[in-house]
């Protein structure tokens, strides 16, 4: 399949107003009054000109006359000169020796009155002779007709019942007349049936399908809402309407990782780009890579150090350094500067000597003040004096393994190699098998330090580094409190595709189908890969997701269909594509013959309808677990079809109960979590008891005292499901005593009532259940003896007390 280019949009047929170059996969622009054309020529113009041997005109000129609906110019009658149409009596001049008589041209040396029906003029027998008895009116033969009988058409001089195939019958002038040109089967100039080729379209035929639309077979078909134009099917996008962008054929609300929006269009970020702006520009980088200059690096260049992902400048003193401060650097930037620990100087400080031809600056020998190398001093520090050759010596002359005190040579400490004092902390150097630290010689450098193998030194690790190798972020072994290893490396956060293991104290990657996780195991997973959908109350990435669930490609999850649908395209009770027992789909919803806290065993219409179980508020079948809709404090475990309380709402259970404060769409189980609280309850119990038989009592007295004055109303409040809209009134009122009732808490507050403060207490009141489901009040009554009304009002909300 070829695609071609035309204003930086790819398609794969050009639009109305070009034609394709194949040569050049291009669209080209037809001449400016063109509306369809080939390379060559137009086939189809603008309104105000017409189709001319190839050329769109404003005027046809003689012996043609300008068709609207065909926007074409079409032949006049043979004896016109110039017409307003196509048939012998509309011409407006005539060709020579001919005479024009309403609207015709006829014979001057004929007959003075021109045609008459059923006959014609017979110029070689100069006589009236009569017209075939198919003709109406005829014109240089008796079979060559200019008009037919009723019931009969014209078409190139013969009367025919039915117009041929490229044609149709014009009834008013009882004519066949020409499709349009790419059309083969017409009813009218404008309303082509079907199209030699193309596509048909709102009775057109077209090169491409207009936007909006794709061709299917010999027609164009719809695309889906988001597209702008598509191909193939109705989901296969082209380009999409704004804000939306197009991503891999979909219509997205934004692009996904390593992708960005240009023109409409979701491009791919430049490699090794996490998000970017454009195709050159990176704003952020993958893991172990560094961004610099709006490109993502592997390393740094001279001048920067990597950190938080990002190349930062150096100091300006350094030309390669591994953080920002004057002793980071690693090579000076000025080419005669000596670096030394990480700093630079303009020559080698005190203490210490270059190599010639080096501009690194290393230690003299420990009893030297300066020196030109390491064991030739050039002055020496107090207490030592320069011997003949060179060397700095003691004032009495002591092997290097000893200290002079007192004008004699004292040996090192045991663990010293050179030394300036007696104890262990008194080392210059040290033995091979230990590091020295702070003047002091030990076996294994302590934590935050690593062994110098050439200077025999504890050097310090990088700041994130519990242990290490070498002074780099990337060298560490362990890392210190709230870091966790990544690689070599020790961070805050774990990288995407990896978990903090807080007993190891690094990333662990995560099971191969989260893309972020909380754990090692597939249920671990917080977010999923591409094509893989999070099932949340599972935690665990599916490539499809299961009954009840639809696909949510925004956010990569399965979310729960309405409970009343067994699966669905979406969210809401009008997404369904087949329901749950006892319901049946109509449209996109599923419907229940039954009121609500009913259903219905099979789908006979005359099948009566039986009541839920009571933990149900709706059903699609009996018992306790093949419940829909729950009641107030409970929440549906979907995998079980049964309503399990919510965490808190009901303490005396045990055993297990749903987070409903992550949720109230759908259960998420969690089981023991009362049982565990079980143990620590016996202690208060008995103290508990105590304090309720008293408030039992209280209650029991304030409870008789109130029975004296009170009587409650015979009517009792309920709530019934308002009737299907395809019932009748008067059925709905004749069901209407024996529906199922619910309680209070059954339904939420309804918000949006409209204040109404003088309404008849007699009147029905509407009710919202948390499923979406609409209720009605009914019956509901004042206690007698009693000013208080039992329904409270406020300006936006009613709820029983």
């Amino acid at each position: 399949m070829f695609l071609y280019r035309y204003e930086n949009i790819c398609y794969t047929a050009c639009p109305d107003k070009t034609y394709s170059r194949d040569s050049e996969r291009s669209c080209l622009s037809c001449e400016a009054s063109c509306f369809s054309c080939t390379e060559d020529e137009c086939t189809y113009c603008e309104e105000g000109f017409y189709l001319k041997d190839g050329v769109c005109v404003s005027l046809c000129g003689p012996g043609f006359y300008a068709d609207d609906e065909g926007r074409e110019c079409d032949s006049c009658y043979r004896t016109c000169e110039e017409c307003a149409g196509p048939v012998y009596d509309e011409c407006t001049t005539c060709k020579p020796k001919l005479q024009l008589q309403n609207g015709q041209c006829v014979n001057p040396s004929g007959p003075k009155n021109g045609l008459l029906p059923g006959r014609y003029w017979n110029d070689y027998q100069k006589e009236y002779q009569s017209c075939d008895d198919i003709c109406q009116t005829c014109n240089t033969s008796s079979t060559a007709c200019t008009s037919c009988h009723l019931g009969k058409y014209l078409h190139e001089e013969d009367c025919i019942p039915s117009c041929p195939k490229g044609t149709f019958s014009n009834t008013k002038d009882r004519r066949c007349e020409k499709c349009t040109e790419d059309c083969v089967m017409c009813t009218d100039i404008n309303e082509c049936l079907k199209c030699t080729h193309g596509y048909l379209h709102d009775g057109r035929c077209y090169k491409k399908c207009p936007d909006g639309f794709f061709g299917q077979g010999q027609g164009c078909t719809v695309c889906d809402e988001d597209c702008r134009t598509c191909e193939k099917t109705a989901g296969y996008c082209l380009s999409c309407h704004t804000p939306k962008v197009l991503q891999q054929a979909t219509c997205m609300s934004t692009c996904p990782v390593k992708f960005t929006d240009i023109n409409g269009i979701c491009k791919h970020c430049p490699a090794d780009c996490l998000s970017c702006v454009n195709e050159d520009t990176c704003t952020a980088c993958l893991p172990y890579y560094f961004l610099h200059e709006d490109k993502c690096l592997r390393s740094c260049p001279e001048g920067y150090y990597g950190e938080d992902a990002n190349c930062v400048p150096c100091d300006r003193k350094c030309a390669k350094c591994t953080g920002p401060d004057p002793d980071d650097c690693e090579k000076c930037a000025s080419p005669t500067f000596f670096l030394y620990k990480g700093d630079c100087f303009g020559k080698c400080p005190q203490g210490t000597y270059s190599k010639t031809g080096e501009k690194r600056c290393q230690d003299c020998e420990k009893s030297c003040k300066t020196c030109h190398t390491q064991d030739i001093c050039d002055e020496c520090n107090e207490g030592f004096r320069k011997n003949e050759k060179g060397y700095c010596v003691p004032y009495k002359v002591c092997t290097v393994h000893e200290y002079p005190e007192y004008g004699d040579c004292v040996p090192c400490h045991k663990k010293c190699s050179r030394c300036m004092g007696a104890t262990e902390h008194h080392c210059l150097s040290c033995k091979e098998t230990t590091f020295l630290l702070n003047a002091t010689c030990m076996d294994t450098c302590p934590d935050g330090y690593y062994g110098e193998h050439d200077e025999r030194r504890c050097i310090p690790c990088h700041r994130s580094c519990k242990t290490c190798t070498e002074r780099h972020s990337t060298d560490c072994l362990t890392c210190k409190e709230g870091l966790y290893m990544q690689g070599y490396s020790c961070v805050q956060d774990c990288i995407t595709g990896y978990f903090a293991d807080n007993s190891s104290a690094s990333c662990q990657m995560c099971n191969k189908t989260c893309g972020e996780c909380e754990g090692p195991s597939s249920s671990d997973c917080l977010s999923c890969h591409k094509n893989f959908f999070l099932m949340k109350t599972k935690k665990q990435c599916y490539s499809s997701c299961p009954e009840f669930y639809y696909e949510d490609y925004v956010w990569n999850a399965c979310e729960r269909c309405h409970p009343t649908c067994r699966t669905c395209s979406g969210s809401g009770a009008i997404s369904c594509t087949s329901c749950v027992s006892s319901y049946r789909l109509s449209g996109q919803i599923c419907q229940s013959e039954c009121f609500v806290g009913e259903f219905k065993r099979t789908r006979d219409p005359d099948a009566e309808c039986e009541k839920c179980d009571d933990r149900c508020v709706e059903c699609k079948g009996p018992g306790p677990q093949n419940c829909t809709v729950c009641q107030a404090g409970f929440s549906l475990y979907v995998d079980e079809g049964r309503c399990v309380h919510c965490c808190g709402a009901k303490p005396e259970d045990a055993g297990e109960c749903c987070d409903c404060m992550e949720t109230l769409e759908e259960c998420i189980l969690i089981k023991g979590l009362l049982e565990e609280k079980a143990d620590h309850k016996k202690g208060a119990l008995a103290g508990a008891i105590s304090i309720f038989l008293v408030l039992s009592m209280v209650a029991a007295m304030f409870l008789w005292r109130r029975a004296r004055t009170k009587v409650l109303s015979a009517n009792k409040s309920g709530y019934e499901k308002l009737p299907d809209q395809t019932k009748s009134f008067q059925s709905f009122k004749s069901t209407r005593e024996s529906t199922s009732s619910f309680h209070q808490d059954h339904v939420i507050e309804y918000q949006d009532r409209e204040e109404e403060e003088d309404e008849d207490d007699d009147e029905d009141i509407v009710y919202m259940g948390q499923d979406g489901t609409v209720y009605r009040k009914f019956k509901y009554g004042l206690l007698e003896d009693d000013d208080d009304e039992d329904l409270e009002y406020d300006d936006e909300s009613y709820s029983f007390r």
